[in-house]
């Protein structure tokens, strides 16, 4: 990855709730690992681009120290302007070449690479491995993703493409999103009576480019000079050089179902067993979990383990159908959004949920849910040690639906309802006035909040009261900036009088509050 490139056509930095270490330490303790506890943790992120996503571990875990490195100057100089907006102080931000950390940098418990490895040169490459196995505390996790092959051989057709038309035709970088859009264009419609798979991946590459951020894409993943697919494998075998383990990979859930029914076919270790499935899923991309040799990885998910962990139901999750009968064995479907649902109809596991469902965004350690729900029985159905071992079963089960959050840390005490001047979390105002709706949280989660919520979001500072932030709906509504919607109908406020138009403000802004202590935005 060129300076030139990088400078010139900044990367689109995004916040990943999969690679935050709150989701990484749970992650390791699943496969029996003992994580660094993340209070006062060190945590680097290489390749970090403006820190947004670093800004939000820095933002849950106030007490942890928080590194970021890039090469590119104008990231890490936007990233100062936003450490500088949001306040905080736990945070750095370094402009470096990965080539020249040295021994200075010191011990870190966390170490996150996104979207490097692959895209760097092979000297960079075993840099980055060496940082791991010498930068890295004896208990540490390092995070590394990188493409992979076969997925990527297909993606290969497309960038060898682009990259061949682009230096044989044009050396003008401004006009080279739009004359590979019609270059694709171009293609598919001489191909149009053809739907072979060739067809079918240009048309999805000319959809990609067609979105927002389509020529961000173009720029850092097909026209960017070096691109080092692998196969897991072989990735493998370059870890293990550096005295570095495979522990997992952060997306392990998806066809875990179908492996378990595949596995029994397929002898060999671990490593020949997740090649395998690379092969049987075309994977494209890896997102894996390192640690030091040596360190005991169980890759067995035992139910026994769930023990140690803090149990939180995903985001918003639901049942599909109320009320619940918790007392018989009729399957109730529970779903999150933009998920399917999924049926439950053990009354262990109903209780369980719709408690879960109530304290959220709180959690519980998985020992008070056991004497909870034992407090709940009626009739003492089950002994203690058996309730704890059915539900430690269950638990896995959903964890691996993803209908529950395992975490190695309680969840601070988040308020459960706003003061006389509430206040949001920094880093999600200050999102919302980037124009951003998808902002993120106290336990660096994202949340999807509509165009009004997000324009108040910045006045919810703690400066505002009721009076105030009601003066600022009004004059919001009066400048046509927003939309009410109110119990889910859109409001026609330029038709109220003022008298009905508060009145409908004053409901908007007590949901409003609601919506935002729900998604965990609230500090007070």
């Amino acid at each position: 990855m060129t300076t030139h490139t990088y400078d010139d056509f900044p990367y689109r930095c995004l916040i990943r709730p999969d690679i935050q270490p709150r989701h990484l330490a749970t992650l390791a303790a699943l496969f029996n690992l003992q994580p660094p506890s993340l209070t006062t943790a060190r945590i680097l992120e290489l390749g970090c681009g403006n820190g947004i996503n670093l800004l939000a571990t820095a933002q849950s875990w106030p007490q942890a120290d928080c590194l970021g490195i890039d090469y590119s100057a104008r990231q890490i100089a936007a990233g100062q302007k936003i450490i500088q907006a949001v306040g905080l102080n736990n945070i750095v931000l370094k402009q470096l070449d990965i080539l020249d950390i040295d021994d200075s940098l010191g011990q870190f418990d966390y170490i996150i690479i996104h979207g490097v490895y692959s895209w760097v040169t092979p000297r960079v490459q075993n840099k980055l491995l060496n940082i791991c196995q010498h930068h890295l505390v004896p208990n540490g996790i390092a995070y590394i993703s990188y493409n992979t092959y076969p997925g990527w051989y297909l993606n290969q057709i497309m960038r060898d493409m682009i990259q061949y038309y682009h230096v044989h035709q044009f050396t003008d970088k401004i006009i080279r999103p739009l004359e590979t859009k019609q270059l694709l264009q171009w293609v598919i419609d001489r191909n149009q009576h053809h739907q072979d798979a060739y067809t079918l991946l240009l048309q999805e590459q000319l959809t990609r480019l067609q979105k927002p951020d389509g020529d961000n894409y173009l720029y850092h993943d097909l026209l960017e000079e070096e691109n080092h697919p692998i196969y897991f494998y072989q990735f493998i075998e370059q870890a293990k050089q550096y005295n570095l383990e495979y522990v997992t990979d952060i997306k392990f859930r998806e066809g875990l179902s179908a492996w378990q029914t595949l596995k029994p076919r397929f002898s060999g270790d671990f490593v020949t067993q997740e090649q395998y499935m690379d092969f049987f899923s075309n994977r494209k991309l890896r997102m894996t979990l390192l640690c030091h040799q040596g360190l005991t990885v169980n890759r067995q998910l035992e139910p026994k383990l769930m023990s140690r962990f803090y149990v939180a139901a995903m985001p918003f999750l639901q049942p599909t159908d109320l009320p619940v009968d918790i007392n018989s064995s009729a399957t109730i479907y529970f779903q999150k959004p933009n998920s399917h649902p999924v049926p439950i109809n053990h009354p262990l596991i109903k209780s369980a949920l719709l408690y879960l469902i109530d304290i959220y965004p709180s959690n519980i350690f998985f020992a008070d849910l056991v004497a909870y729900l034992y407090s709940q029985q009626l009739n003492a159905i089950l002994a203690i040690n058996e309730l704890s071992k059915n539900l430690a079963e269950e638990l896995l089960a959903l964890f691996c639906q993803e209908l529950i959050n395992l975490d190695r840390h309680a969840i601070p005490r988040l308020p459960t309802q706003s003061s006389d001047y509430p206040t949001v979390i920094p880093l999600a105002r200050w999102q919302a006035t980037q124009g951003q709706t998808t902002v993120v949280n106290s336990l660096g989660q994202l949340g999807q909040l509509d165009e009004f919520t997000c324009q108040l979001l910045p006045h919810l500072n703690g400066q505002n009261n009721r009076a105030a932030l009601l003066k600022v709906m009004k004059r919001l509504v009066e400048q046509q900036h927003v939309t009410v919607i109110l119990n889910e109908q859109e409001v026609l406020c330029s038709q109220l009088a003022e008298p009905e138009l508060l009145h409908i403000l004053n409901l908007y802004l007590d949901e409003t509050l609601q919506i935002i202590t729900r998604h965990a935005l609230l500090v007070a």
